[in-house]
């Protein structure tokens, strides 16, 4: 009986030991949950935006990691429940990039804690509209997914970008079917991994179908506005409007044809 009582005082203690790093590493409701790689909807929301940086990582130095180039671009998610996913240089772009353009005061250490969950929460508040509204999210996650890369690239790009970068109307019945704009759209198509055609600058059937995945991956922005369903393969008013966006223009509201006006 005494032994049994005896391990039994023993569990308890390393329990109590073990907890407070449990919750100090990991958040509360944090770890073991799903993550969604184009919704962003994790819920590291259970993680406070004034959350002090975890024990585990308080003595590590700020590194002497330069402010992120104009020229980088984030392509990979970032996670703080899944951890393995990440990239750590990336990482440590993100962490320049918050400190350099948001203010932050992130160790630049390619670890992605529970402090820079904080101030990817509080950019993804800041740019709700481009990041959480588009997938209808009611509050940031801190998960470094599609939108949030999207905005952070946008911004990189912002300072050096010729606007509006994307015009013409392509495609359909009526667009233009052979231009520089259309070889600059196969570009940014490309890059989202959704066209893997030549850069002709010819509109092709293969530009197409890249485009109606490109419309209906983000409908929100393209689609919703003309209550469409599907896409549609034609560049046209609010198509152009979110390249431009990812071009790191912002061309602010687009008549829709009589029927009001959208803007993201």
């Amino acid at each position: 009986m005494f032994i049994k009582k005896f391990f039994l005082v023993v569990l308890v203690l390393v329990f109590f030991t073990r907890a407070p790093l449990l919750y100090a590493q990991y958040g509360s409701g944090d770890y073991g949950t799903g993550v969604y790689a184009d919704s962003e909807a994790t819920s590291s929301s259970s993680v406070s935006s004034n959350t002090t940086r975890s024990s585990a990582h308080a003595n590590i130095a700020i590194s002497s990691t330069p402010a992120t180039p104009q020229s980088f671009r984030f392509t990979k998610n970032i996670s703080f429940v899944t951890p393995q996913i990440n990239d750590s240089n990336e990482v440590a772009q993100l962490e320049s990039f918050l400190n350099e353009y948001e203010g932050e005061h992130l160790n630049v250490n390619g670890i992605y804690d529970i402090e820079d969950v904080a101030a990817v929460k509080r950019f993804q508040t800041k740019y709700r509209t481009a990041v959480l509204d588009v997938w209808k999210l009611p509050e940031a996650t801190g998960y470094v997914g599609i939108t949030t890369r999207l905005k952070i690239n946008s911004l990189l790009q912002k300072t050096t970008a010729v606007c509006p970068a994307f015009t013409e109307y392509n495609g359909g019945i009526t667009g233009i079917f052979q231009s520089e704009e259309v070889a600059k759209t196969q570009k940014m198509l490309q890059s989202l991994d959704l066209y893997t055609g030549n850069i002709s600058g010819f509109w092709d059937y293969s530009t197409h179908l890249a485009m109606v995945s490109f419309q209906e991956k983000f409908h929100e922005a393209m689609l919703d506005p003309w209550q469409l369903t599907s896409g549609t393969g034609y560049k046209y008013k609010t198509t152009n409007k979110f390249l431009n966006y990812l071009a790191g223009c912002d061309e602010g509201a687009v008549d829709l044809d009589g029927a009001g006006t959208f803007d993201f």
